[in-house]
């Protein structure tokens, strides 16, 4: 049997929805980082996967896909980015309330349309300090 990684696992179902072959789509990107979530004395470290897509009309029709595991493959959330919000998706169970749910869709609606232009990304908001450091990818 062969192994297949974790990144193919969480993405391949949103890939075959949303990236299917169309004449409108311009660019594609994607990028692994590491993160880190300060949240007052709480601190979440994960290796995050974003995948984005950029359309002819105009930055309201980017689509970004974004999934959150941990270093042993256990995800936490996936996040997709369109229309200019963001919609928590399959978030493990402590991360279920609403107002969690809440604060990270309006954090992320900030940071993923920043997130694929950059390479390293600081934001802050209140006590919620988010860091993402690319990884170095080797071919």
């Amino acid at each position: 049997m062969r192994p297949c990684s974790v990144r193919n696992k969480i993405l391949f179902p949103f890939l075959l929805l949303l990236f299917a072959p169309c004449p409108m789509l311009l660019a594609q990107s994607q990028a692994e980082y590491r993160v880190e979530m300060e949240f007052s004395k709480h601190t979440i470290t994960a290796i995050c996967v974003v995948e984005g897509q950029e359309t002819k009309e105009d930055e309201q029709d980017t689509i970004i896909l974004m999934t959150m595991v941990n270093e042993f493959g256990v995800k936490y959330f996936d996040v997709v980015y369109s229309g200019g919000k963001a919609k928590l998706l399959n978030a493990i169970k402590p991360l279920r309330r609403w107002y969690i749910r809440q604060t990270l869709q309006k954090d992320f609606s900030h940071i993923l349309p920043s997130l694929i232009n950059h390479l390293e990304l600081k934001y802050s908001k209140g006590k919620r300090h988010y860091t993402f450091t690319p990884i170095n990818q080797k071919p």
